[in-house]
């Protein structure tokens, strides 16, 4: 090889809890990219992960 490094993807994640930090980088998001329901969750300061299957998970507590 000649040396050099092409970059052909870039990924970024941000804790959404430090966006209000971040101005200039919740300015770049694009929900379309984001899973719908986990955006409706988010909505209303909710966290929610989809994950294949049917089992379900609800719980409280930080620990």
């Amino acid at each position: 090889t000649d040396g050099n490094l092409a970059v052909l993807d870039g990924k970024v994640n941000s804790d959404d809890n430090a966006s209000f930090r971040h101005a200039d980088l919740t300015a770049m998001r694009d929900i379309r990219q984001e899973d719908e329901t986990e955006v409706k969750a988010s909505q209303h300061d909710l966290n929610y992960v989809t994950m294949d299957g049917n089992i379900g998970c609800m719980v409280n507590g930080a620990g």
